[in-house]
This record gives C-alpha cells, structure tokens and sequence, in this order.
C-alpha cells in the first residue's frame, strides 16, 4: 500500500509542530514523529479505522484515525493501493472545521 500526502497538508503539520516547540523546544518533533508512527500504521491496515462519523458519505469513504498522544485525527480515503491523507484535524476545534 502506498502514501500520499499533499503539501497543504504537510505545511499544517509543520505549523502545528512548531507551536507545539513554543510550548516546549522538541515538542514539535515528537509531534512530527507521532504523526509518521500514525501513518505508517494506517498503511499497514487502512480498512481497520471507522468512517469519520457526522460528516457526508463519500465514496471512497473518509476514515478518522484518532492519535493517541497528541490531540489530532488523521482523515483518509483509500483508492485503490493508495492511502490518501485528507486531513490531520485538531480535534479541539469546531469539528468539521476541514471540510
């Protein structure tokens, strides 16, 4: 199974993790690191995360991964051989604040 990441959604995780190295130098990188464990563990088996609930039925469905350290979900599709990364979404703002 394939990753794919845009660079919109790289360039959020980046923000992120540098107001997470404010809060405390390294922080950001665990962050960073949490975030690579989280998607090299939805390559391995994408089809075990639910359908991200409350939100429009796609199809491909979109599927939510939930951190467990950080307060984050990751959204994705699978098309094909493909993981698609949708979103990485603070769970702590307006929910749907994504779409």
């Amino acid at each position: 199974m394939k990753l794919q990441v845009d660079r919109e959604i790289w360039q959020e995780v980046f923000s992120a993790a540098r107001r997470y190295d404010e809060d405390r130098v390294g922080l950001g990188d665990e962050f960073i690191e949490a975030i690579d464990e989280s998607l090299e563990t939805i390559v391995l088996s994408p089809q075990t995360w639910p359908v991200w609930p409350g939100i429009k039925p796609t199809t491909p469905p979109i599927q939510r991964y939930v951190m467990d350290r950080f307060p984050y979900a990751i959204g994705y599709q699978v098309l094909d051989q493909v993981v698609v990364v949708v979103v990485v979404a603070h769970a702590k703002r307006r929910p749907g604040y994504w779409r």
